[in-house]
């Protein structure tokens, strides 16, 4: 089958048309001409893989991971960095359209590297050739692929797990087994400020004194960790956060803030992108009497807005990021910033239904604001809403109904993400009834 691909859809892959039914074609660019192979259809749309590119775009380039059309962790790594961010753009524009009837331009703020930026991996282990291995899972699917090197990550996370891979086969650990629930299940890395913790997620195993020794010796590791997790799940940590070297919590120095984090804690994963977002967040924000920050993580936009009103509230769901937080507070000085433990849409509807929030900050996961949390939204006393998004679609689904109530006052888009569909969205809106002054 010859089509054109005629856009981008939401994971960045291209679209063409068939009969006048969507044909979705992985790592397809906009205007190729391709010949495919169909892998899925139904009444609605069609899934396809080029097997012959008749014309091929100006901005395809050759692709220098070997694992990239196996792996699936990226998405966007077969074009330009410059087309990277017009499709981006592109996904962000139609999704706003199509689903809020919005028609508005708006910068994209381009990321500083675009390799080795991520501050964080969890890589699940396999099991090949009789050695323990690290890898991802296949898109969709539980195909594990063996990865020797990740371009994303940070150069030294990746310098340190090959160390550690090392070691573990030097002592002769395997993978998880579900059957036995024992084995080596996750490796869980973060470096910030140039320190680096590590989280083995294991199974029901005890790890050797020589293991744990030999570990801990490797340089720039300043806190390994154990969970056990034994559920068939997809959380990667188990209940439990076993301290086997240095300290509770990772701490780094973050934009002028002296910071604790656990391993289960959010972060965002590209560093230099995140101060931009914050910045921007904080850029946005009118002077006031009560900020609420929902699904604040360990709270660092909160501190950042601290100055600008006489009272924060910083909610998250999990207990973790909430004790970071009020550590953080208290390490930093900071004295009007609350942190409250539970639900964002629970504490909202409970404890604020009848106070008055200058602003709301979200910052919601990629399903977005769930119903409960928009209708709490709706029904509040919540004079502005800076709303920050991972997810196109969700996003532009949420404003739909916030749209009734609020107007957009601003959209900026930050690529976070490089090389992946993922952008960032920072949205302030402004109640229409509210009259700054």
């Amino acid at each position: 089958m010859k089509l054109t691909i005629k856009k981008h859809g939401i994971n960045g892959e291209g679209i063409a048309y068939f009969k006048k039914k969507p044909v979705f074609i992985d790592y397809g660019l906009k205007d190729e001409e391709v010949e495919v192979l169909t892998t899925f259809e139904n009444k609605s749309y069609i899934k396809a893989r080029i097997t012959n590119i008749l014309k091929k775009s100006k901005d395809r380039i050759n692709v220098d991971c070997k694992k990239y059309y196996e792996c699936g962790a990226c998405d966007l790594l077969h074009t330009t960095y410059e087309n990277q961010l017009n499709i981006k753009k592109e996904i962000l524009k139609e999704s706003l359209l199509k689903y809020a009837n919005i028609d508005i331009d708006f910068e994209v703020i381009e990321s500083d590297d675009i390799r080795n930026y991520r501050n964080s991996l969890k890589m699940p282990f396999g099991y090949k050739n009789n050695k323990l291995t690290l890898g991802l899972y296949s898109s969709d699917s539980n195909h594990f692929v063996e990865i020797d090197n990740c371009l994303m990550h940070d150069n030294k996370l990746e310098e340190i797990r090959k160390e550690i891979l090392k070691i573990l086969n030097k002592y002769s650990y395997s993978s998880y087994d579900r059957k036995t629930k024992k084995g080596m299940r996750y490796l869980v890395l973060r470096i910030l400020d140039n320190k680096i913790s590590m989280c083995l997620v294991t199974g029901n195993d005890n790890i050797k004194k020589e293991t744990i020794d030999e570990l801990k010796k490797i340089k720039g590791i300043t806190n390994f960790y154990q969970s056990i997790n034994t559920n068939r799940t997809n959380e990667i940590f188990g209940k439990q956060i076993k301290v086997l070297s240095g300290n509770k919590y990772l701490n780094f120095n973050f934009n002028g803030y002296n910071l604790n984090i656990s391993p289960r804690s959010f972060f965002q994963l590209n560093s230099n992108q995140a101060i931009k977002l914050y910045e921007e967040v904080i850029k946005q924000l009118d002077d006031g009497k009560l900020l609420v920050e929902a699904y604040a993580g360990i709270g660092l936009m909160s501190f950042m807005a601290c100055d600008k009103y006489e009272k924060v509230i910083a909610i998250e769901e999990i207990i973790e990021a909430i004790n970071n937080g009020k550590d953080n507070a208290n390490k930093n000085n900071i004295d009007n910033v609350e942190f409250i433990y539970g639900r964002s849409e629970d504490i909202l509807k409970d404890k604020f239904k009848k106070r008055i929030i200058d602003t709301l900050i979200v910052d919601p996961p990629r399903s977005g604001l769930s119903e409960d949390m928009l209708e709490t939204i709706m029904k509040g006393k919540i004079n502005n809403i800076i709303y920050v998004s991972c997810n196109p679609a969700t996003l532009s689904k949420n404003l739909s109904v916030l749209l009734e109530k609020y107007r957009i006052k601003t959209i900026k888009a930050f690529d976070v993400f490089p090389n992946c569909n993922d952008i960032e969205t920072v949205v302030k809106l402004e109640n229409k009834r509210y009259k700054k002054g």
